[in-house]
């Protein structure tokens, strides 16, 4: 039997193993039997990977790269943030299965980028000593999915705000790795660096197609964001605005979210 997109999103989110997580999604998947909106509350976990309301280490910052320890607890909190991302875009195909299937074509191939993102930070940290699930993680992303009403709340979510973020984050722990010399480490977040640009594009381009007509990309994206979630989640310390315009963003957008 052929495994539809519902079967695999729901191994996805409930599976309690991260090799059910990191099953890439076959070439012959088929997207019928889509069924109603199913909107679950909280993904299955192994035990190491069952969320803590807040990590014991704070997240380590560019200037704290020098420290192998630093660099593994940084590395670790990315991994944490590819999983919930990969759990969050199957959780959205089942959520909303009246979903353009265009769209969920590319959150699917979205998803899949992320699962070859967490492999090769959880190779990575191998190299440092360290298993995924060793520390503490959060489920902050989590928390903000009874907001996500509609597709249109997901792309400003997930797509626009926190992979948006992650357009300035990847950027910058890319230099701060490669400073110290740490090239594999400085590696891995070029290549996600770069993906991302490819998320953000799509979830902007889904935000065009899906908005009312006549407001503006701007007005869209933060009328379909729910406080405490604002624009202000969606860039880092060290705004850059050459990956937001590569991504297609127009200037006026860009100069309104800086």
């Amino acid at each position: 039997m052929e495994l539809t997109v519902r079967g695999f999103c729901e191994r996805v989110v409930l599976g309690e193993t991260l090799e059910a997580k990191l099953e890439a999604p076959p070439a012959s998947i088929i997207d019928d039997d889509r069924g109603a909106g199913t909107k679950i509350r909280a993904p299955g976990r192994p035990r190491e990977l069952l969320p803590v309301r807040r990590e014991r280490e704070p997240m380590p910052r560019v200037s704290q790269l020098a420290s192998p320890e630093k660099c593994a607890i940084c590395l670790h909190r990315f991994a944490n943030h590819e999983l919930q991302a990969i759990e969050i875009m199957a959780w959205a195909l089942l959520a909303f299965p009246e979903a353009p299937a265009a769209m969920r074509r590319g959150i699917l191939a979205t998803l899949a980028e992320e699962q070859a993102h967490l492999r090769l930070y959880s190779g990575r940290l191998g190299q440092l000593g360290l298993r995924f699930g060793e520390l503490p993680v959060n489920d902050y992303f989590w928390s903000k999915v009874q907001d996500i009403e509609t597709p249109l709340h997901y792309l400003a979510a997930m797509g626009l705000t926190f992979e948006a973020g992650n357009l300035d984050h990847s950027f910058a722990y890319r230099d701060a790795f490669a400073r110290e010399g740490d090239r594999e480490s400085a590696a891995i977040l070029a290549r996600i660096h770069e993906d991302e640009v490819g998320h953000v594009r799509f979830a902007l381009t889904w935000l065009r197609a899906l908005k009312e007509s006549g407001a503006s990309d701007w007005e869209a994206y933060v009328r379909h964001l729910r406080f405490p979630l604002g624009p202000h989640r969606a860039k880092g310390a060290v705004f850059q605005e050459a990956p937001r315009l590569a991504a297609g963003f127009s200037p006026d957008f860009v100069a309104a979210l800086a």
